[in-house]
């Protein structure tokens, strides 16, 4: 919500406009659509100020009034905060550059080619955008954007490496390619820099190494765009020379696909490199019918009635909430215990046929940080139908003013899934049958 208002229409068109200020306090509208550093600073101070409002606020009210006075402070907050921040050392950066460029041109483009993809992740690179204009109207060509599309050439290139490193039907590959062709043929690049430089962080020097020896090259020929375009292999004619040109793309794009090859990534991190296997739902649920005993005794109620968007829409899983009697949670399968939350509240569970569940005792009981809650289990633990899996002080948590609605939901459903219900309404027993999930594929 804080990023859609930095991108609303009527503030956006306030870029340019002298004099805007927020109850007398100057604001400097700049342009957001290509930066996520102020979302990412904007949402560091908000976790405070979400806190602080749910301390001090009525728990009955806090679902609307929290979010709406915490858009009330952050949104002026990081307009005022980051707006004169980004011009300002935009500006400064884009100055400095200029007199490097007086310098030594090699110099300039290392700083360049190696640096904008971080300028571009801070915001910073609009600085440079009044002087490459000026550039354009006084000179024909601009240098800046001519050493600084090494970059893009660099993060390409490390997508073709990524895609080149991981094997078919991986996770990576899927990803990487289509990446690697949009910024190769838009020169849009910003899903290879969110999606997989931050990711892996072995690639941050990298795609600064590959950018700055691009940069190099082209700043060692001079190299000048000519006309403002997105740096894409379609706008090849608008650059000159054009035989530094090819040669500077070509050692930014190789280097920072062999570096991404080799060195890229952690032999710990090669998961998503891996060739996925057949569909996970199909691959681990039988066609064995499993029932699902109640975990608790108390009062079933449709999964649909549950307060919560999240459980009531099914995004979450299909299934039935209870709201406990007693405060015991109790398997209602054999199998093994495979997420064990933090906060003690929920716990996921997968059954010996495959049904993966997860058991959330209450609603936004998350915010209790484990007070009221024992775990009983550990996760990997090995479990059979009716083992204590979790407590909790029922009382106690009905006090603080949470409702006790516990989902019991399969979270691995699959097309061909089909779960009967015992029951939608009325008193439970501990072990009697909620729902029995079947797989008819």
């Amino acid at each position: 919500m804080i990023g859609a208002a930095l991108l609303e229409p009527q503030f956006t068109g306030l870029i340019g406009v002298e004099n805007t200020n927020f109850l007398g306090i100057p604001v400097q509208a700049v342009d957001y659509a290509t930066t996520l550093f102020p979302i990412f600073a904007a949402i560091f101070i908000y976790q405070f100020v979400d806190k602080f409002l749910k301390k001090i606020i009525y728990k009955d009210i806090q679902l609307f009034a929290v979010p709406m006075l915490s858009l009330m402070i952050m949104i002026p907050l990081t307009v005022i905060l980051f707006g004169p921040f980004g011009t300002f050392f935009g500006d400064l950066l884009s100055g400095s550059v200029m007199w490097l460029f007086e310098k030594s041109r090699i110099l300039s483009g290392i700083v360049l080619g190696g640096g904008m993809t971080f300028m571009v992740m801070f915001g910073l690179h609009w600085g440079f955008t009044p002087v490459t204009l000026d550039n354009l109207t006084r000179l024909g060509g601009d240098p800046i954007e001519g050493m600084a599309l090494a970059a893009v050439f660099a993060q390409i290139g490390i997508a073709v490496g990524f895609f080149l490193r991981a094997k078919k039907h991986s996770k990576m590959r899927a990803l990487a390619g289509p990446v690697a062709l949009t910024g190769f043929f838009a020169g849009v690049t910003e899903p290879i820099v969110y999606g997989i430089i931050l990711r892996y962080k072995r690639l941050l020097p990298i795609v600064a190494i590959s950018g700055g020896l691009g940069g190099a090259v082209l700043g060692a020929f001079g190299v000048t765009m000519n006309a403002y375009v997105f740096h894409n292999i379609f706008s090849l004619p608008v650059y000159s020379p054009l035989v530094g040109y090819l040669i500077g793309i070509t050692v930014s794009l190789l280097s920072g696909a062999l570096l991404a090859y080799f060195f890229g990534v952690k032999e710990s991190e090669l998961t998503e490199f891996e060739a996925e296997p057949e569909s996970e739902v199909e691959s681990i649920l039988t066609n064995a019918a499993t029932p699902i005993y109640s975990p608790v005794k108390g009062q079933v109620m449709p999964l649909a009635e549950v307060e919560d968007d999240v459980f009531a829409s099914g995004i979450a899983g299909q299934g039935i909430a209870v709201i406990p009697d007693e405060g015991i949670i109790r398997a209602p399968f054999a199998g093994t215990v495979v997420a064990v939350f933090p906060s003690k509240h929920a716990i996921g569970i997968k059954s010996d046929q495959g049904v993966e569940l997860l058991i959330h005792v209450g609603l936004n009981t998350v915010n209790l940080n484990g007070e009221f809650f024992d775990v009983n289990v550990e996760n990997g633990a090995t479990i059979a139908r009716g083992d204590r899996l979790l407590t909790f002080d029922r009382q106690a948590i009905l006090d603080k003013g949470y409702q006790l609605s516990t989902p019991v939901i399969v979270t691995n459903c699959g097309p061909d899934t089909v779960i009967e219900y015992e029951t939608t309404a009325g008193t439970i027993e501990a072990e009697g049958i909620l729902f029995t999930v079947n797989n008819e594929g």
